[in-house]
């Protein structure tokens, strides 16, 4: 097997990350929204990476020539946006200038596996201790019912225990701030346990056990661009498989199962357990208001765009705000902000890396990493295919961080196996 030097220092390095992320706060009441809580937070764990990095004199595990690529596309992402800001100038506001940022934010998070690897073995170990923060978030979720415990839930929370609607205080969020955030976290181990059942990692009723779990918390986060993403992203992985029958069937035990545990709760009166917030969608469709603003705010999308083809306006917060007040999902993000040409580049990685996860899924001769990169797979097309008509979940809050870091365990994965397959050539052919 392939290992990886110093991989127990890199072991603790992530074990350390995921446990700050998990305790960061959203700082509602200092900061007064989670924006300033987020910059923050980058900025925090760039200091994180970048001593780490100095002090264990650590070097990326990817081969130069893949760094080379990855750094040109970053600094033709910043170029390019560069362009489109510099072409609205006139309207800029300094706050806007930190939306430039945002690529190299992403780059950073992104390339922080790469410079501490885990080996298959280490790995697996670690993902063990993903599973434990994501029974620790569920946990806390549920602490929204103790009013002793309120005073700690809202330096988690994006919506607080004084909030005019309360039952928003309810849905469960995790450490993330805001429930959708949360579930697109949850839908990811609800596809690694669901691709679990093919690759019989663990007991098949252990995992039946742990979809129920999840589909339980995902539930009540009353998300409903999360519950719609998650329905539609396991089908799709159902029929892929020539046993997706066997799949389904579990799928269905523990989806029927949370639909028990939901209708029981919809007969509990009160703002806990708001589940009208949900089917009201449902039953008024793009009425509803939620819905509408959507609509409305990718019709606006695709005016501006077609307006200032091929690049968008930038991250001009005057200009946008004169016609929507919030840009709430990624195709209006992108279409407004960066136009065509912009929406392309973002299309290019989404490729890129849907392509290496499905790779590694179908090829990958241990059957952790395979289901790792399926789940992966799942995440990454849930964006563009579902999730970004709900919300631009890849740039919230603590979300960014998970994506992009998980998208670097994925290359770090492809590396290992690379640097695993030419160690076997080499063997042999010394051998030979």
């Amino acid at each position: 097997m392939f290992s990886v030097k110093n991989s127990k220092i890199n072991f603790n390095v992530h074990v350390l990350f995921w446990f700050l992320l998990t305790l960061y706060p959203s700082v509602m009441s200092l900061a007064g929204s989670t924006s300033l809580a987020q910059r923050v937070m980058h900025v925090f764990f760039f200091v994180f990476f970048s001593v780490a990095i100095v002090f264990f004199q650590r070097q990326p595990c990817v081969e130069r020539k893949y760094l080379d690529c990855f750094l040109i596309y970053l600094l033709l992402t910043l170029a390019y946006y560069g362009v489109v800001t510099l072409a609205h100038s006139g309207n800029l506001q300094m706050s806007d200038l930190v939306d430039l940022a945002r690529p190299i934010v992403y780059f950073c998070y992104f390339v922080f596996p790469l410079f501490f690897p885990l080996d298959e073995m280490q790995f697996r170990k670690f993902f063990k201790y993903l599973l434990i923060f994501c029974m620790i978030q569920i946990a806390f979720s549920s602490l929204v019912y103790f009013d002793c415990f309120w005073p700690l839930v809202n330096i988690y929370k994006g919506r607080m225990s004084d909030d005019i609607q309360l039952f928003h205080f309810f849905r469960w969020s995790g450490t993330f701030g805001y429930p959708a955030d949360f579930s697109f976290f949850l839908s990811f181990f609800i596809y690694f346990l669901f691709l679990s059942l093919r690759y019989r990692l663990f007991g098949k009723w252990r995992i039946v056990a742990g979809l129920l779990l999840m589909t339980t918390a995902l539930i009540l986060t009353l998300s409903r661009g999360g519950l719609v993403t998650v329905a539609v992203m396991l089908a799709v992985a159902s029929f892929m498989y020539k046993r997706g029958r066997g799949l389904l069937y579990y799928t269905f035990i523990a989806l029927m199962s949370g639909l028990v545990v939901y209708l029981a709760l919809n007969f509990i009166e009160g703002q806990k357990f708001n589940f009208a917030y949900v089917s009201k969608l449902y039953e008024e469709g793009v009425e509803a208001p939620s819905a509408s603003h959507r609509v409305i705010e990718l019709k606006l999308a695709w005016h501006i765009m077609l307006e200032n083809f091929p690049i968008g306006i930038g991250p001009n917060r005057g200009e946008i705000g004169k016609v929507l007040p919030v840009i709430e999902t990624s195709y209006g993000h992108y279409l407004i902000k960066w136009g065509v040409l912009g929406w392309l580049l973002y299309m290019v990685s989404v490729l890129y890396t849907g392509r290496l996860s499905y790779r590694i899924w179908k090829t990958h001769a241990d059957r952790y990493v395979a289901t790792f990169a399926g789940a992966m797979f799942l995440l990454i097309i849930s964006v563009p295919l579902v999730f970004g008509f709900s919300s631009a979940i890849t740039d919230r809050y603590k979300v960014l961080p998970f994506y992009y870091v998980m998208l670097g365990y994925l290359v770090m994965l492809a590396a290992n196996n690379r640097k695993r397959l030419q160690s076997s050539l080499f063997s042999r052919h010394h051998h030979g």
